[in-house]
């Protein structure tokens, strides 16, 4: 039997398919994930101390408790507390407190505390009247318990 002697390079080298397979493989990987969208949101922050708007005496403040079971709303101002489970009568009323604080000339600053497991949409169909009727004063809080 005649056989051929196995040719030993002088320089032996590395299989470079699977070494190119896995740079592939990498490059793919941080195309994928380099761009991923940074969410942001904007703030409005003055640049200077005198960007700051002065504290005014008459301000009187409306807090709107929000939270999942029945009564969905209570609202209190100054020495009116009341309960809610509908938004069309939670509406009309602070509504009608917005418009007596306007009425008055003084400002206003409405506080909105939620409980944790509140719907978002609540939050937003609040957020959307107190745009309309141009209140820009709000301050979110959330609640750790229910009331």
């Amino acid at each position: 039997m005649i056989k051929t002697p196995i040719k030993k390079s002088a320089h032996p080298s590395p299989e470079l398919t699977p070494l190119i397979d896995i740079i592939f493989i990498v490059v793919v990987f941080l195309m994928l994930t380099a761009n991923t969208p940074i969410l942001s949101l904007p703030i409005d922050i003055p640049k200077t101390g005198s960007d700051l708007k002065p504290v005014t005496k008459n301000l009187k403040t409306i807090t709107i408790y929000m939270q999942e079971h029945a009564p969905q709303w209570r609202l209190e101002t100054g020495n009116y507390n009341d309960d809610f489970t509908q938004w069309l009568r939670f509406k009309n009323e602070l509504v009608k407190h917005i418009q007596h604080i306007n009425s008055q000339d003084d400002s206003l600053a409405i506080h909105i505390a939620t409980a944790r497991d509140l719907e978002a949409e609540k939050l937003l169909q609040t957020l959307a009247l107190l745009n309309e009727k141009q209140i820009s004063n709000i301050h979110i809080m959330l609640e750790e318990n229910s009331l």
